[in-house]
């Protein structure tokens, strides 16, 4: 008889628990308070429900995994299976994607939506040939430029020096291009850089500068957008054919919704920053038509001079094609 119900016991718990789930560990440089780091706890709910506890999802929020290089780094060995990543860092993967954040290519958010909606498919296949799946693409709002100087047009940049963090060399040789000299400091050591005159201008996102409280001293915005902020999540290849194929499409789908849920809460909250800045000090310069057109004359002349795996290659040539359409 107790052999009997110690049976009827193992066979429930077999049918109602898995056996061994397969857990995915995911890296984040978004502190887990952010959109980011809620919608991520938020796919990895849906995805334990959709897979009936199969596919576990392990959030690494704020960075603890370290940058995104070293979160590729350790997707390539093994050690985390996923990250969300920023053009930055997708750029070392995929150089392509560095050529649609490049500035003056993109002007709004329309198009930088309409371009991921036409070109997210050859994205896709580019990094499956490097191994490795797109679950979501999100529009993550734009950087612009702070100062501790007022800057309406492009030579008020003369001499500046600006926070180049781990931009490609490609865009520091922009940057001295414009006659601004690039200095190379990590985001956690700006404010002590800006504060000590190591750099007088950081190209970052509104959100971003509000939440490092870089405006107290960098109090200067130009209100040109310079490049939109491009992010998705990403598995290894590997560990995303180990989940079983029957679960795929639900579980792009619950992906892609987050990622839609995570733009729309950016774009509200970058606008909630900016006024709370400007309620603190921050002085927004807009330029004239004049010294806007000054603006994305420099960015043409620069993105025809720069020789680059970013702008010279078939999906720019595509993108460009598509972007003059939509814009006729």
């Amino acid at each position: 008889m107790n052999r009997r119900i110690l049976l009827l016991v193992l066979l429930i718990v077999s049918i109602t628990v898995p056996l061994s789930a397969q857990v995915i560990k995911i890296a984040s440089l978004a502190p887990r308070s952010t959109p980011w780091g809620q919608g991520l706890e938020r796919l990895a709910a849906e995805w334990a429900q959709i897979t009936n506890g199969r596919v576990r999802l392990t959030i690494f929020h704020g960075g603890v995994a370290g940058n995104e290089e070293d979160s590729i780094r350790k997707m390539r060995l093994g050690q985390i299976q996923g990250a969300v990543l920023t053009t930055a860092g997708l750029a070392t993967i995929v150089p392509e994607t560095m050529g649609m954040s490049f500035p003056g290519i993109l002007e709004s958010s329309d198009e930088v939506n309409y371009i991921l909606g036409e070109m997210e498919d050859d994205l896709n296949g580019l990094f499956a040939g490097y191994g490795y799946e797109i679950l979501a693409w999100s529009n993550a709002g734009w950087i612009n430029i702070f100062s501790t100087v007022p800057v309406l047009e492009p030579r008020d940049l003369d001499g500046v020096k600006i926070s180049s963090g781990t931009l490609p060399e490609e865009i520091n040789g922009v940057f001295r291009n414009m006659g601004m000299q690039p200095v190379p400091v990590a985001s956690p050591e700006i404010l002590s850089a800006l504060n000590s005159g190591l750099v007088e201008a950081v190209i970052y996102s509104p959100l971003g500068v509000a939440g490092y409280q870089w405006f107290g001293v960098a109090d200067q915005m130009l209100e040109i957008p310079i490049a939109p902020f491009l992010g998705n999540i990403l598995l290894d290849s590997r560990a995303w054919n180990r989940i079983p194929r029957q679960y795929h499409e639900e579980l792009k789908a619950a992906a892609v919704a987050i990622g839609e849920e995570i733009a729309g809460e950016l774009s509200s909250l970058e606008a909630d920053a900016l006024e709370l800045m400007e309620q603190n000090g921050l002085e927004v310069n807009i330029p004239n038509n004049a010294q806007r057109e000054a603006w994305y004359a420099v960015f043409e002349e620069q993105a025809s001079r720069i020789e680059s795996d970013f702008l010279d290659n078939e999906f720019m040539d595509e993108v460009y094609r598509k972007l003059e359409e939509y814009r006729r």
